[in-house]
Order: structure tokens, then sequence, then C-alpha cells
């Protein structure tokens, strides 16, 4: 077991303008089937150990048009110790060392009547593994570039409806 925390910090201008950021610590057990999976494809590590994380975000929001329109951006950097990675070639799990996630989010929610709402969002990162050897290697255990799109539909006072997709590069 292992405690973590996350600290933000929030500031709303009479503009509509919000600035935030956080910081945060996680946690991350590996599962059974990543120690001790023995399938055709995967073969599991009983030595796996639990990977831990420091996150920093920075960001800003704008609201307009009465708040109907929310636009925002934010700057985002995480580091892991043993992050739990599998290996391609080898087929199993395996712990890196150290790892990096750096990248940035854009978005936009807008309502353009009481009845919908529509969310779109587009998440680019940069990840990177520090090898055996000591340099850092691009990483493939997550996709450079994510959308994600949310449409809501509010029909009823007490009723919402959601539909959501997300595309993720290879």
């Amino acid at each position: 077991s292992k405690a973590t925390w996350d600290a933000g910090l929030s500031y709303a201008f009479d503009t509509g303008t919000r600035l935030f950021g956080n910081v945060a610590t996680g946690f991350y057990a590996p599962s059974l089937y990543q120690r001790y999976g023995d399938g055709s494809w995967v073969k599991g590590n009983p030595g796996l150990e639990p990977e831990s994380s420091v996150s920093y975000e920075l960001g800003v929001e704008q609201a307009l048009w009465d708040d109907r329109l929310v636009l925002n951006a934010a700057v985002f950097t995480t580091e892991y110790e043993d992050q739990v990675a599998y290996d391609v070639a080898r087929q199993a799990y395996y712990n890196a060392d150290e790892a990096k996630v750096r990248g940035f989010e854009l978005g936009f929610s807008v309502q353009p009547g009481e009845l919908m709402r529509i969310d779109l969002g587009w998440t680019h990162v940069s990840a990177k593994q520090k090898t055996a050897g000591g340099t850092w290697e691009h990483s493939f255990q997550m996709p450079d570039d994510r959308l994600t799109g949310t449409v809501c539909l509010f029909p009823l006072d007490r009723l919402k409806l959601s539909l959501t997709g997300r595309w993720e590069d290879e």
C-alpha cells in the first residue's frame, strides 16, 4: 500500500478567464495478469515492482458568450519510477527504471442550446523511457495523439444522455 496526494490551485478572473495548476503523486500496483499471466502472447513477470509517479499541470480556461463556449489549454508532465511497461520483442512485462510523459491538451465545450452540449479535446504527448544503457528512447506505451468528443443531451430536467467517441493513433 502507498499513500498518494493531490494539490491544486485555481484562480478565476472577472473576465471569464481561469488559471489553474495541479501537482499529484500516483501509484500503480501491477495486475495479477502482468505478474503471473501465462498466455501465448504474454508472459507475466512475478518480480514486477509497483510504479510511482509525480505529475504537474498548468492551464488556462476562457469562458465566452455567457459560458456557452469554454476554451481550455493545459501543459503537463509526469515522471515515473519503476513504470510497468511491456516489451513486444520478449512478450513480457518489465519495470522501466525511469519514464517521462510530457504534453499538452486543447479543448472546448459549446452549449448551442439548453438541451445540448458538445465537448471536444485533443491531447498530444511525448513519452520516453530510460534504457538499461542510460539513454532516453521513445516509449510506445501510450499513443502520441488522442481526440475525444462527447455529445450530451438533456431532454428532461433529471435525465442526461451522452455519447462519447475517442480516436487514438497507433
